[in-house]
This record gives C-alpha cells, sequence and structure tokens, in this order.
C-alpha cells in the first residue's frame, strides 16, 4: 500500500510541473482569532482559527478526440483553543487538525462531439496526518481511489459560468495503514453534478459540486445493510474579493455515510481570506 501511495505522489508532481497545459490555481488562507486576557471576567476563552488550501486545475486537448482534465484540492488547518488550569488561569492547548484533504482527480474524455461524451476517471482521496489511533499515527492516511467510467455532459459553457455532469459505474479501493487491509472494496453507480460561477469583474466565484454514490456490491459483509445506503457528497465555495489578496470565504459541506453516521455531516467556515493568484 505505500508503494502505491509514493507512485501516487511522484505521478502528481509530475503533472504538477508539465507543460504545454491550461492552468488555473490560487493559494488561500481562511483566518479567525479570539483573545482574553487572564483576568477577563467571563468563561469566554481564546482561539485561533487558520485554514491553508490550494486549488489547481490543469487540462489539454491532447488531440482530435482525447481530453485530459487534472484537479486538485489541498487543504490542512488547525485551531488552537485557550482553557483554563487549576489555578484558573488560561493557557493554550495543543492544536488540533480542524481540516485535512488531499483530493486528487484526473478525468479522460473522449470528445466524440455526440450527445454525451464518454470519460474513464481516476480520483485519490486521503489525508495529511491520521492521528485518530492514539500511539499510532500515519502520514498520508487512510486513502480512497476511485475508477469511474461512464458519460459527461456539458450543459453550460459559457465564459463566466459551466454546469456539467456525468453518470458512470464506479470502483472503489480502501487503504488503511491502521487495519492494514489492502482488499477492501466496493462498486456501484456514480453521479456527479458540478457548477461554477465567476461574478462580474472577477469580484468573486460560486462554485458546487453534488457526487452521488450508489454502492451495489461490497468485500465487507458484516450483516449490517448500512453499506445500501447512496453516500452523498455536497461541497460548495463561496468567495468575494474585498482587493487584490483580501477578501471572504464561505465554505459548506454536506456529508452522508450511513456506515460512517445515520445522520447527515456538515462542516462550514467563514472567515477573512488571504488569497493569491498562481496561474
Amino acid at each position: 500500500m505505500r508503494k502505491t501511495v509514493i507512485i501516487l505522489c511522484l505521478l502528481l508532481t509530475l503533472t504538477l510541473f508539465a507543460e504545454g497545459w491550461e492552468k488555473t490555481g490560487d493559494f488561500n488562507l481562511l483566518l479567525s482569532q479570539t483573545y482574553y486576557s487572564d483576568n477577563w471576567d467571563g468563561t469566554e476563552m481564546g482561539n485561533v482559527n487558520w485554514t491553508a488550501s490550494f486549488n489547481f486545475i490543469m487540462e489539454k486537448q491532447l488531440n482530435k478526440t482525447l481530453y485530459d482534465k487534472n484537479s486538485l484540492q489541498l487543504a490542512f488547518g488547525q485551531t488552537h483553543s485557550q482553557v483554563r488550569d487549576a489555578m484558573n488561569e488560561l493557557y493554550w492547548q495543543k492544536p488540533l487538525i480542524s481540516t485535512d484533504l488531499i483530493d486528487y482527480e484526473n478525468m479522460l474524455t473522449f470528445t466524440l462531439q455526440k450527445f454525451v461524451d464518454p470519460f474513464a476517471a481516476f480520483r485519490w482521496e486521503s489525508r495529511f496526518y491520521d492521528n485518530t489511533v492514539p500511539d499510532d499515527d500515519f502520514y498520508l492516511n487512510p486513502n480512497i481511489l476511485t475508477f469511474s467510467l461512464g458519460a459527461r455532459k456539458i450543459l453550460i459553457n459559457q465564459e463566466i459560468q459551466n454546469l456539467e455532469t456525468r453518470l458512470g459505474a464506479a470502483y472503489k479501493q480502501f487503504l488503511d495503514q491502521h487495519a492494514d487491509i489492502d482488499d477492501n472494496y466496493n462498486a456501484g453507480a456514480e453521479m456527479v453534478l458540478s457548477y461554477w460561477y465567476t461574478f462580474p469583474s472577477k469580484l468573486g466565484k460560486f462554485d458546487s459540486k453534488l457526487r452521488l454514490y450508489q454502492a451495489l456490491l461490497t468485500s465487507e459483509d458484516n450483516g449490517s445493510d448500512y453499506w445500501k445506503a447512496m453516500d452523498v457528497e455536497f461541497v460548495n465555495n463561496l468567495t468575494f474579493k474585498l482587493s487584490s489578496y483580501i477578501g471572504i470565504k464561505f465554505y459548506f459541506e454536506m456529508l452522508y455515510d450511513k456506515e460512517i453516521d445515520e445522520d447527515f455531516r456538515i462542516k462550514e467556515n467563514l472567515g477573512i481570506n488571504l488569497s493569491y493568484t498562481l496561474f
């Protein structure tokens, strides 16, 4: 499994430095901070939250019938919090990880100029640092590898907005160094709907992606039917620029995986965003 992750990292590095491709990328730093002195009268406590993210897209028409698109999202953030000790004095705890994401996808589309275009895609999901098990930490863990085949349709293709969808069969391989299991997998059907809109004068941008995955078979049959429930991944980003490098960013993510939790899981971030456009 470790060799697989190393090979993926090498391929990703080569992709980033490839030439002759249309590239877009930006770096963002989301910050929020609260501070209270030791003699503050009340139960409030200070905290510092920061999240750094890197978004990169590289695409190219390789030949008349083959179009290649690479998408990369990297994000890492921490929360630093104050707590009171036995003497009622404030001190800063060890920071906790609030955001940890590695998400890379490569999609090859066969541009046949038909109503829909066939596609083949590969997606790698992971985290930079996994400390979910005490005294058993790992880097680049766990890993989910998804291979999918199907049909893709661009519904809106304009300079200021884009809407596309794709539907196909998907195979997921789960690699977890804690469990040391390399043969945990499932397969099923996946639908992806993505949309982005750029505000006039490039004052901001909204992008949204919805993924629905219905597993039809699995390697783990533990007597529960939870794996048969549809998985939902709904991610939204809204940014407004106040100046060339400073803006406001709102992030909303909703996940549903019945094998993890029977309810929807929601994540929301709102704060001052420092951004720099790389490409």
